[in-house]
């Protein structure tokens, strides 16, 4: 299945111009209990490694500590890589600990730095409770 996300996402990527970043928004949610709803896993983790190809980044996670759902201790997490020309684009640098928000299963894990920055831990982990 990633296999097929891929390219689909890197032709998004590729045909996303400068005014559309520009006008690039996250959604909202009412709450952070309505965002953790909508997300499949959470996780605290610490970047291992990334591979970038096609504009989407792949990024393997050492789990540290599983807040939502079930990823295994080591997991990939697809997200758009930085760029000029991409919405949601995130970098991760090895050794940096991040709390993940993903959707999909926990194989295929994908992420957006919408999804990273909607809500501190604080309020992930209260809302989780």
């Amino acid at each position: 299945m990633k296999r097929a996300l891929l390219p689909a996402l890197a032709g998004l990527f590729i045909l996303a111009t400068p005014a559309a970043h520009a006008a690039c928004t996250c959604t909202t949610y009412q709450s952070a209990q309505q965002f953790v709803q909508f997300n499949d896993v959470i996780f605290k983790g610490k970047a291992v490694a990334s591979k970038s190809q096609y504009g989407v980044t792949t990024t393997t996670f050492q789990v540290l500590e599983k807040l939502k759902g079930a990823p295994a201790m080591s997991t990939p997490v697809t997200h758009p890589a930085p760029g000029p020309n991409t919405c949601g684009g995130v970098a991760f640098k090895p050794g940096q600990v991040v709390v993940i928000v993903a959707q999909g299963l926990p194989e295929d894990l994908a992420t957006t730095s919408c999804q990273i920055n909607a809500y501190s831990e604080a309020q992930l982990r209260a809302a989780l409770k």
